[in-house]
């Protein structure tokens, strides 16, 4: 509990820092530029660089079909995406990019905006429908939209829904769909191209999922508890029994021994399998918790690069359903 709260904190203290020197570097002009490929696509998060590189072709720096098209993610698997830490690098990322994919459901509003802005990249401004400046989360059906007004006294809670939505394979494809278009806006002579790559992509998909589908079947209905909200729709894709508390007693709130005293009881009566977290979250928490009850910890990545062997989208579903799998069969 302390630990997660220490990490915050140290979090929050080195994104000041850093937003310091990337201000007075940009002030001064000292921020270096780059030559720009044909068309520079720079992702918030990794689970769209992933999904860009499939629909262009991306293979490696030495691919001759996509030399012409560089693909950058800003975070990486192993943070917390919430909490990027920001980088002058970035800046100049930014300022050479032609298209820039985000989030849209904030995970990435903490730290993204001001890179943004400091970039001055114009194509990069916010506007409805743009080719430029892409929305993921326009393309899916969000969960957990708001009902009641909502505050910052709730936590860090989700104001325009649950932004963890590429954990559903099907939205995965809408999301590869949705990219798909706009680059061909961008691209038009190498539309056939991404149509083609999409089509790929799409039928991996469509014959993997009965196979997840198959893996997951002793889970469906079983209750498994999360750290931070997080698999809602990976839990709703395989018909996981997500019950309705966390660790975090309010989204973004770090454990507290008040809450977890009341958790653990409400655990047990609700006979609670498995512990979710991932990488990032501390672990004495998580482990004192399934001392107490019947739950077992298990660790699974939210996204590309999380853990070794989640290299791509595909990698990662299958990473996720195995390491579900296993820590159910090993209760």
């Amino acid at each position: 509990m302390t630990n997660t709260r220490e990490y915050r904190r140290n979090m929050m203290r080195s994104q000041f820092q850093c937003w310091l020197r990337i201000l007075c570097l940009a002030c001064l002009g000292l921020l270096p530029s780059q030559a720009t490929a044909t068309l520079s696509i720079v992702t918030s998060l990794p689970e769209y660089e992933a999904l860009a590189k499939e629909i262009v072709g991306w293979c490696s720096p030495l691919c001759a079909e996509s030399d012409e098209i560089t693909i950058t993610s800003l975070g990486r698997g192993t943070e917390d995406l919430h909490f990027v830490n920001p980088k002058p690098s970035y800046i100049r990322i930014l300022n050479n990019a032609d298209v820039l994919i985000q989030n849209g459901a904030g995970v990435d509003e903490g730290w993204l905006p001001p890179l943004i802005a400091a970039s001055r990249n114009p194509k990069l401004v916010l506007s409805f429908d743009s080719p430029t400046r892409i929305m993921a989360a326009q393309f899916v059906d969000m969960l957990q939209l708001p009902s009641t007004q909502i505050d910052r006294s709730m936590g860090d809670i989700h104001l325009l829904g649950h932004p963890h939505f590429h954990l559903s394979p099907t939205n995965a494809i809408l999301i590869a769909k949705g990219l798909t278009e706009k680059f061909c806006f961008l691209q038009p002579d190498s539309c056939s191209r991404f149509t083609r790559n999409l089509n790929t992509f799409e039928k991996r998909i469509e014959k993997k999922l009965p196979i997840w589908q198959k893996q997951m079947k002793p889970l469906r209905n079983v209750n498994v508890i999360e750290y931070h909200q997080t698999f809602a729709y990976l839990a709703k894709s395989f018909g996981l029994g997500l019950v309705g508390d966390e660790l975090e007693p309010k989204p973004g709130i770090p454990p507290s021994a008040a809450h977890i005293r009341k958790l653990i009881p409400r655990m047990n009566a609700m006979d609670v399998k498995l512990l979710l977290i991932e990488p990032f979250h501390e672990r004495k928490t998580p482990t004192f918790i399934a001392q107490q009850t019947k739950a077992k910890v298990v660790i699974i990545p939210s996204t590309i690069g999380g853990v070794p062997g989640t290299d791509d989208y595909i990698s990662l579903i299958d990473t996720i359903v195995s390491r579900l799998v296993l820590a159910y069969a090993s209760h």
